[in-house]
């Protein structure tokens, strides 16, 4: 037999739980017994007349309103408004007991010996004096800028470690002398990408097909395609994501006039670049086969 649990007050069945974590009460009589305990009124320490709120007697002052700005100003209550002291208001600094008019513990010079003893031995990582403050106004002249940025294509860090700055001042040079800012495709080519490897030959590059003028080649393509495979009509969007891939219609390896010529380029899906290459094979592909497997229906 199972064991049945009743509430204390009202006599009605309740669950095991709210017998062992509810003292032995029901809900609605759990809930009138909060309520009377919640009841129990509070009044200020001082007067003894005036209820205050539970918060304000656990977490307050424990003080009425009157006895508050009776102690803290000589003025009335209503010049006391929104927390602020009122401006006769008067405090004593703790080292020296000079009298303050201000909420504060200490007064100005004692505080500023109080933190001068703080900030002994300890210093700034960086300094913020002189040219090194972002707000230091440079003269940099236009010849040098088109003579540093566009001519010998450097960023806008490396002026600014040439002047001796931040790139803020830089910035504002060439907004201000009107000079077209390089897009992040060509602030990062070649020798200004942070991936280069200045050990790898000409050759080399050619052959992993990593030097600028192959991705150019790749990005112009997908652009006359619209990003979009030729074969079968796939593209981004709509909770897709196609990966693409720029062929070569003659080969890349026997044809190296015709590696970068717009007119030899294709675009094709994952998916039909692998299926392409699984029936012809790599390296001696032709102008035929492409056609052929365009033709072909999926």
């Amino acid at each position: 037999m199972k064991n049945q649990y009743n509430c204390k007050i009202c006599r009605e069945e309740i669950s095991r739980i709210t017998a062992n974590y509810g003292k032995g009460m029901c809900r609605s009589c759990g809930a009138k017994c909060r309520k009377k305990q919640n009841k129990k009124k509070y009044y200020c320490i001082y007067c003894d007349k005036n209820e205050i709120g539970l918060s304000n007697f656990l977490y307050g002052n424990k003080r009425c309103w009157e006895c508050f700005s009776k102690n803290r100003c000589n003025n009335k209550a209503s010049n006391y408004k929104h927390g602020n002291y009122c401006k006769n208001n008067i405090n004593s600094c703790i080292d020296c007991g000079k009298k303050i008019t201000y909420q504060a513990k200490r007064c100005k010079k004692c505080n500023d010996i109080v933190h001068s003893k703080r900030m002994i031995g300890k210093k700034l990582n960086y300094d913020t004096t002189g040219k090194n403050n972002p707000n230091f106004k440079y003269n940099i002249s236009k010849k040098f800028l088109i003579k540093e940025y566009i001519k010998n294509n450097k960023t806008m860090q490396q002026i600014a470690d040439i002047i001796g700055c931040c790139i803020r001042p830089v910035r504002t040079a060439i907004k201000k002398w009107k000079i077209s800012v390089k897009n992040h495709s060509e602030r990062h080519i070649g020798k200004l990408n942070g991936i280069y490897n200045p050990n790898l030959t000409k050759a080399e590059r050619i052959k992993e097909r990593n030097y600028p003028d192959y991705r150019l080649w790749r990005t112009k393509v997908y652009e006359r395609d619209s990003y979009t495979c030729r074969k079968c009509n796939n593209c981004n969007g709509n909770g897709k994501a196609i990966e693409l891939n720029a062929h070569h219609i003659e080969s890349y390896r026997t044809n190296p006039k015709l590696r970068t010529k717009l007119s030899n380029g294709i675009t094709l899906c994952r998916n039909c670049h692998s299926t392409f290459h699984h029936r012809f094979g790599y390296g001696n592909n032709i102008e035929k086969q492409i056609k052929i497997f365009l033709k072909e229906v999926n």
